[in-house]
Parts: structure tokens; C-alpha cells; sequence
């Protein structure tokens, strides 16, 4: 199908809009916002005193009295996930909807900076549903008797322009008149063995600059609150990988640490306020279908306000004593500090940037979760026939948790835990490890439909197998424990029991019976050689970071930054802004000469 174009037609008392590849058209009233679906032979009985091209309809965004259309006017393609395009924002125009409109300067002002957001790392698509998951997908699909609708299935928190979209919802405007708009970061590796998607999705609940938005609110929701999701598609096989990030999962403010060190006379008060923020957010992260966390802190131990905030986030989990969570510190910045310099050539060298063994440390923590990443799992759908007769032997032994339908000689694997790694601001340190974790769980997808590493990244693979057995008996020694360099609070052993059930889904109304497998892939024995593959899969984690590091700290160092009282007035203007865009307020509008 080609590139999607509307055309925008302006008249005395309506805007209408014509999707060219359906034979619809949508006028909006421009008195009453109402919405009407038309024929396309309408077009020819207007009188038209405006006309514009779009790659796509944003909504209309309410600003005071005002009301614009906002249109994407310049966009590029990233790549394709199965056949459906997939897009990043270029430019966009606003459409003032009410006649005779004077625009201020303070309109103005606001008007430009929502420019400069959208070009800062905004996703679309036509067809497909960038705010869920695949795995959530195929749980709406069966919920919804196999019917989905891209955009009023969609996860909201992720649907940025959500908002902007409350007269289409109201009035019934079909999808074909709507995008789904991510905000975060899109890239896709396109390979003769496979294609590579990584979606972050940043959500829109709690959103905001560094300078502003910390920590949790009320209702759990974390500052920069981001969900990645690696795709890989070979032949009909497909996998998915979902990791989370954020800041650190404590209401963030002086109080909340005089409270849990007991420097507070309010403290039980506030002390219940952090707790059940706290919940909820546990709460939110085991949502769909997770049934367990793993929550990764990365927070320096030498930094005084990092330390402190370990020390709230490790009292409320002991306070809750949660049977699902397992809870890791690492000091990565201590950790790591004999590979100092050895790290910071390798910022500078993308080439070796995933080089475990260059950073032992970080090898050394990723081995000790390897246990907990093969209960958790993955997401797939992938061909019985390439599994290899060790894979499909019935064992009651197995940790992977898998259905068959011997139909279509199909395998799927759900996920069934999340890791949300954590450091103060949910930026450098987290990307590093989620890509590090990312690329462990690709090894682990490949060779599931016999697409070895070897294959794409030129390294010899240890068919070395860790008996199950063994890795819940090593996870059950795994005791709290706390000292100068690591703490440490792992609750797996509590919930073997919980892991170890089977149970059975309706999936098409067949009975499908969910079992227990292991993997067997052991750890790499070799340094990788540079190769496409390895060098593209780099480059778009290192993209990721960048472009959700200048989404949320504005591209500058925060520490020197903060100093900057012009960068204080654009952050809190760009905050104003996004909460503008997001409809979270009235805005009072205040002069400003804050410009992109």
C-alpha cells in the first residue's frame, strides 16, 4: 500500500478531512467540534477557501478558548515490522479551527515548542499498534474474538495524542482518519536471516523533563517510564522481548527520605503515602499477564542522594515482603570501577561496545541473573519442526513456560516476568544494562528456531546445559543479604511454587496446555568480531539512549545545567508545554520569549 496522504479542506463553517486511499471524508464543525463521516462525492459541493496535504492527523488540541487541528506535514520512514510501515515525525503544522483567529504572542510561543517536541523522537503508524506489546496484542485479539482496532485497543499511556482524539472517540470517526503516535525511539535492523525491531515506548502518564518530573506520583506512575520491546521476525518465527525503566520507584522529595530514616515526626503519614505509591507502581509493572519483577537497581552507593533513595526503595519492598518481586544492587559505577578506563573507550567504540569481557563486572552480574531470565521467559510464535528433539522432549523439569497447537506445528512461549532496571534517572546506566540483557535473551530466541549466534555475530557458543534442578536450587540460595558494596533482597525461592504450576488457557477455542521447558544455551566463549549485524544492533541501542536522553533532559548534562537559569526557564516551559500537548491542564498563559 503507498504512504497514506489526507488532504485537508477548509471552508467558512468546517474543516474537512479525506483519507485518499478510502472513499470517506470527515468535516468537523467548527462551531460545535462536532464530527460527521461523509461520502467522498461531498468534497465536490463545498466551497473550499483552504487546502493542505498530511502523512497523517494528530487531533485536535485545546489550548484556552482555542482549538487547532494538528497534521504531520514531514515524516520518514524507519522500516517496516511484518508488512506495516512505520514512521518518525519530521514536522507538523497546526490548523486553527475557529474562524477570525489572532493568534498572541504567548500562543505562539507554546505553538512552536509543541513543534519542537514532536521532532524529538515521535513514532506513527497506520496499521500497527506501537503501544502494545506483541504479547498484549495476542491477549486482546483473544479476548476481543480475534477483532482489533489499532488505535481504540491501544495502550493509552503509551498513545501520546490519546487526548487529541476525544471528538474522534465521541463522534465514532473510523481509524482509517488516526495514527498511532508513540513518543521514544524506533529502530529496525533489517538482515538476510532476520529483521531486529526495538520499540521504546515512553509513557505519557507522569511525563515531563528530569528537572521536573522525579520519582513516582500518587497513583505509582514513574517519572520517565519507558517500555522496550525487542522484535525479532525470521521466516514465520516471531519473538519479543519486553524490559521497562525508570527512575528511581519512590515519591521523590525531601520528606519521603526524613520519613524512612525517621527524621520526621510525620513519618508514618508520609510513610503510608511512599508505600502505597509504591504498590501501585509493583502493581502496575505485573499488569496483562507478568506474573513476576525483577526490580534492578543501579544507583550509585558513594552518591549521597542515590544512597538514600536505595535505602527507601529497599525498606518499602521489606515492608510489603512481596512473594513475586526478586530485587538486585549493583553499583555500577563502583562495580565497574576497575574497567574505567577500559568503559570509556568503549563509549567511544561501538564496535567493542558489547564486549563482556571488558566489563567483568557487568558479565559477572548478567551470569547471576541468568537463572531468573530463563523463568521469565519471552514471547513467541515460532515453528515446531525447527526445534531440535531435545527441546520438544517432555520433561516435567522444564522452566520454559510453552503451549503447542499441533495444528498449524506451532510453539508459543509467553512471558511471564519483567525487569525494571532503575538509576537515578533512569538514562546511561539503564540503557547499558537493558541492551546487555537484550542481547543475552537474543541468543536465547535464535537458537530456539536454530539460528545460532555464530550465524550473525561470528562467536562459538558453549552447549553447555544447566540442569533445572540445579538453577532453582541455586536460586533458592539466593538469601538477603546486605553489605559495604551490594545489597541484595532475592525472594525467588518463595515463589518456586507459583513458577512450577501448570495451568491451561483458551486460546480459539482449543485447550491449550501450558508446560515447563529449559534452555540451553550457555555463555559466549569467545570475544564477538565485528560484523553488520552486531555493529547495527550497537548503534540503535545507542540511538535509543540518546534520543530518550534528549526527550527527558533536554540534551544537556543535568548537573551543570541545573546552574543555567535560562536552561530552569525553557525546562519549565518545555514542561508546560508537554502537559499542554498531553491536555492535563489550563494552561494561565505568562509571556515568555523561550524560543526552540
Amino acid at each position: 500500500m503507498s504512504d497514506v496522504i489526507f488532504g485537508i479542506y477548509q471552508t467558512s463553517d468546517s474543516i474537512l478531512i479525506h483519507n485518499i486511499n478510502i472513499s470517506k471524508v470527515i468535516s468537523i464543525d467548527k462551531e460545535y467540534l462536532s464530527i460527521n463521516t461523509r461520502e467522498i462525492s461531498y468534497l465536490n459541493t463545498i466551497n473550499k477557501t483552504g487546502e493542505y496535504r498530511a502523512r497523517g492527523i494528530l487531533g485536535i488540541l485545546n489550548i484556552g478558548m482555542m482549538d487547532f487541528l494538528l497534521y504531520i506535514t514531514s515524516s520518514s520512514i524507519v522500516g517496516k515490522i511484518g508488512n506495516k510501515d512505520i514512521y518518525e515525525i519530521k514536522d507538523i503544522n497546526f490548523l486553527g479551527i475557529s474562524n477570525n483567529i489572532k493568534l498572541s504572542d504567548d500562543i505562539i510561543y507554546i505553538l512552536s515548542e509543541i513543534r519542537c517536541i514532536l521532532q524529538q523522537g515521535f513514532y506513527y503508524s497506520h496499521h500497527y499498534d506501537l503501544t502494545n506489546s506483541l504479547q498484549n496484542q495476542k491477549l486482546i485479539k483473544i479476548r476481543n474474538n480475534y477483532k482489533y482496532d489499532f488505535i481504540r485497543d491501544s495502550d493509552k499511556k503509551f498513545l501520546w495524542n490519546n487526548e487529541l482524539y476525544v471528538k474522534f472517540f465521541d463522534y465514532y470517526v473510523d481509524s482509517d482518519f488516526m495514527i498511532n503516535c508513540i513518543c521514544g525511539y524506533i529502530g529496525v535492523i533489517h538482515e538476510e536471516k532476520l529483521d531486529y525491531i526495538l520499540i521504546s515506548r515512553r509513557s505519557s502518564l507522569n511525563a515531563g523533563v528530569k528537572l521536573i518530573k522525579k520519582g513516582l506520583d500518587i497513583d505509582g506512575h514513574s517519572a520517565n517510564f519507558v517500555e522496550t520491546e525487542q522484535i525479532v521476525i525470521a521466516d514465520d518465527n516471531i519473538f519479543s522481548f519486553v524490559q521497562v525503566r525508570g527512575g528511581p520507584p519512590l515519591i521523590f522529595n525531601d520528606e519521603t527520605i526524613k520519613d524512612f530514616l525517621g527524621e520526621n515526626s510525620n513519618s508514618d503519614r508520609t510513610k503510608s503515602k511512599s508505600n502505597l505509591s509504591f504498590e501501585n507502581h509493583i502493581s502496575y509493572l505485573l499488569r496483562n499477564s507478568y506474573q513476576l519483577a525483577l526490580v534492578i537497581n543501579l544507583m550509585n552507593i558513594k552518591k549521597n542522594n542515590e544512597q538514600l533513595a536505595t535505602t527507601v526503595i529497599e525498606e518499602l519492598i521489606r515492608l510489603n515482603e512481596y512473594k513475586y518481586l526478586k530485587y538486585l544492587f549493583f553499583d555500577y559505577f563502583n562495580e565497574t570501577n576497575n574497567d574505567k578506563n577500559n568503559h570509556i573507550k568503549l563509549e567511544n567504540n561501538t564496535k567493542s561496545y558489547l564486549d563482556s569481557d571488558n566489563l567483568s563486572s557487568v558479565n559477572n552480574f548478567l551470569q547471576k541473573i541468568e537463572n531468573v531470565l530463563n523463568i521469565f521467559k519471552y514471547f513467541g510464535i515460532f515453528n515446531k519442526r525447527n526445534m531440535s528433539d531435545h527441546n520438544m522432549h517432555e520433561d516435567n523439569e522444564r522452566n520454559n513456560f510453552r503451549s503447542v497447537n499441533d495444528k498449524n506445528n506451532k510453539v508459543s512461549t509467553d512471558q511471564v516476568g519483567i525487569i525494571r532496571t532503575c538509576c537515578y534517572d533512569g538514562l546511561e546506566r539503564s540503557n547499558f544494562m537493558q541492551k546487555r540483557i537484550a542481547l543475552k535473551v537474543l541468543r536465547t530466541q535464535l537458537k530456539e528456531i536454530n539460528v545460532f549466534p555464530s550465524d550473525l555475530f561470528r562467536e562459538n557458543i558453549s552447549n553447555k546445559t544447566d540442569n533445572f534442578s540445579d538453577m532453582m536450587s541455586t536460586a533458592q540460595d539466593l538469601k538477603f543479604e546486605v553489605n559495604t558494596n551490594t545489597s541484595q533482597i532475592n525472594l525467588i525461592g518463595k515463589y518456586q511454587k507459583e513458577i512450577e504450576l501448570n495451568f491451561s488457557k483458551n486460546e480459539s477455542d482449543e485447550s491449550i496446555e501450558i508446560s515447563v521447558d529449559k534452555l540451553k544455551l550457555g555463555p559466549s566463549n569467545t570475544k564477538p568480531e565485528s560484523n553488520s549485524f552486531l555493529d547495527a544492533f550497537d548503534k540503535i541501542w545507542a540511538d535509543n539512549g540518546v534520543k530518550l536522553s534528549i526527550q527527558y533532559t533536554g540534551g544537556v548534562g543535568i548537573a551543570s545545567a541545573e546552574l543555567d537559569q535560562q536552561y530552569i526557564v525553557k525546562q519549565n516551559f518545555k514542561q508546560r508545554c508537554t502537559d499542554i500537548f498531553l491536555q492535563k491542564f489550563e494552561p494561565s498563559f505568562m509571556k515568555s520569549n523561550i524560543f526552540c
